[in-house]
């Protein structure tokens, strides 16, 4: 998002951003989902993405609150240039498809909370402010992966558990 100037949108305009910014983490989260080995993980990352569709439906109702008669109009996706499609993504690391997540997360959340200050709606800021809230949520679970899978070379991946000693033996860990 900060691809984007945040100050001097109107209304709709940082309404269209905001939609965007959804739809490009819901398609990160259903990919991470699809390319997680583990089920567990794999629903946690579906779970995230089913959160930005109801953020975007939320976002879409103020929309056509504000305006039900202007078709809505995205932004191009704010994404950086080499993960911006699937395709770009499917070459990366988890890893470093998490810390684009978790970045998009934090970019988010400082959009929404500056969105807050910008409008004199006080519904409008509640709704912004929760979407702050929510994006700081996701950026904390994302965080909590990126360190387990860091912590733990087998997470998230079939086979032995990935807390036991003798895989982390074999990955350079002491046990203990």
């Amino acid at each position: 998002m900060n691809r984007h100037e945040d100050e001097g949108l109107t209304a709709l305009e940082a309404l269209g951003v905001a939609i965007r910014s959804e739809l490009d983490s819901r398609d990160i989260y259903s990919e991470m989902a699809d390319r997680a080995q583990d089920e567990l993980v794999a629903r946690r990352f579906e779970l995230l993405a089913a959160e930005e569709d109801r953020h975007r439906d939320l976002l879409v109702a103020r929309w056509n609150e504000l305006a039900p008669n202007v078709p809505l109009k995205l932004p191009p996706s704010a994404l950086p240039e080499g993960l911006a499609t699937r395709e770009t993504r499917s070459t990366r690391g988890l890893t470093e498809v998490l810390e684009l997540a978790i970045a998009e997360e934090r970019r988010s959340r400082d959009f929404y909370l500056s969105a807050a200050r910008g409008t004199a709606d006080l519904s409008g800021q509640a709704m912004f402010r929760f979407l702050a809230d929510m994006e700081y949520a996701h950026w904390m679970t994302l965080a909590q992966e990126r360190d387990l899978l860091a912590r733990y070379p087998n997470y998230g991946r079939p086979g032995p558990k990935p807390w036991r000693v003798e895989v982390l033996a074999t990955s350079g860990e002491r046990g203990g």
